[in-house]
């Protein structure tokens, strides 16, 4: 009886986390969903600051 539980009770868990991951790539999804829509580049402003250093390095 007490294996019994302990599979159910690792079962819960392995539920738990498969729902977790499961709402994280919906959330990134809609995050990555949105930002397409919109024509925005959330890293607009770190790669021109990488491009900036990169054309300085250049000359």
């Amino acid at each position: 009886m007490t294996r019994e539980a302990n599979i159910l009770a690792y079962n819960d868990v392995f539920l738990a986390v498969a729902i977790l991951a499961g709402g994280v790539v919906l959330w990134l999804g809609a995050l990555w969903l949105r930002f397409r829509l919109r024509g925005q580049n959330p890293l607009a402003a770190d790669l021109a600051a990488v491009q900036r250093m990169r054309q300085k390095q250049m000359s």
